[in-house]
């Protein structure tokens, strides 16, 4: 049998750690692959009143990714931060 390393926990966060994200449940609408990328795929997802669209580092699961909808739902956990993406 096949070991598998997890990653090492992390140590706990404050009940105000916890009020600054936004946590959502959603359902996976629609997943594309990002031209010019090895590794993103985007992924729309529909949250009741609102769609997000969502860049994922899985283009090796992009097979399972397409799989993935209409069906599934992800939680997504977000805070106030920026980042900058390809595509």
């Amino acid at each position: 049998m096949e070991t598998i390393e997890t990653a090492p926990v992390k140590p706990p966060i404050t009940i105000d750690d916890l009020d600054k994200l936004d946590i959502r449940v959603g359902r996976i609408v629609r997943v594309d692959d990002v031209e010019g990328s090895k590794k993103l795929i985007k992924m729309t997802v529909g949250f009741g009143g609102f769609t997000r669209t969502i860049l994922s580092g899985m283009k090796e699961e992009l097979a399972k990714a397409l799989d993935l909808q209409p069906n599934t739902l992800v939680v997504v956990a977000a805070g106030e931060y920026a980042t900058k993406s390809v595509g």
